[in-house]
């Protein structure tokens, strides 16, 4: 599960109240629901199960973004979970050192929940932004995520490693077979030029012998009417 977030220490502010909205109780066994506006909990770590499983019912992968901590106790006052297609990623010092970078896979995409600290020491969701910018995951193949991997459907990373090496193989396969189908081709086409070569020259060849051959039959009237005409 990708559970790399920032932390930051704050002061309690504005946001460590709910503000003037709907408050929703939510059991921390209810995990089927969508998140919304005014849903609370008892403690962040319940708002994350509900985001995860959230992410992988409609299909994509989630991230948490940070969470903020008074300075005095640490105390959680907010936090964002996001997509993991949020933001771009950082450059890594390092690139110039890299001959084959990373594709980017980040899109800025904006869905994501906010959730503060309640009057009651409760955890309300303030901001939830559902769209996405980008395709999802097919719910067949959403327990490959690497969000994902603790839900039943989910394969160890070593069947997944094993899956992609024999895609991998697969795809070599492909290849080579790809390759020598286009050498056949290339080898088919300059037998085929050749054959087009020959016949050209064959019918050339043709064409001027029965010139010829037209030729030496005018001739041979033009005789024969001169030795008509002596008669």
């Amino acid at each position: 599960m990708d559970t790399k977030f920032q932390t930051i220490n704050s002061e309690p502010c504005s946001r460590t109240e709910a503000p003037d909205i709907l408050i929703e109780n939510m059991a921390s066994s209810n995990v089927d629901s969508k998140p919304r506006v005014g849903m609370e909990f008892e403690n962040v770590e319940e708002a994350w199960k509900i985001w995860v499983e959230y992410g992988r019912k409609i299909g994509f992968k989630v991230r948490k973004r940070y969470i903020n901590k008074r300075k005095e106790d640490g105390a959680i006052t907010s936090c964002r979970y996001v997509c993991c297609k949020e933001g771009h990623r950082k450059v890594d010092k390092r690139d110039v050192l890299v001959a084959k970078h990373r594709a980017e896979t980040r899109t800025e995409c904006k869905a994501r929940i906010a959730l503060c600290l309640a009057k009651n020491g409760k955890f309300v969701i303030h901001e939830f932004v559902e769209e996405h910018n980008h395709p999802l995951q097919l719910p067949e193949t959403i327990h490959i995520l690497a969000s994902h991997h603790n839900h039943p459907l989910a394969v160890s990373p070593r069947e997944a490693c094993q899956s992609m090496d024999e895609k991998d193989m697969k795809i070599q396969e492909l290849t080579v077979e790809l390759r020598n189908k286009k050498r056949l081709c290339a080898t088919y086409r300059e037998q085929l030029i050749a054959f087009m070569k020959i016949v050209e020259d064959h019918s050339e060849r043709l064409s001027k012998k029965i010139c010829h051959v037209i030729n030496n039959l005018k001739e041979f009237e033009s005789i024969e009417k001169e030795l008509l005409h002596q008669r």
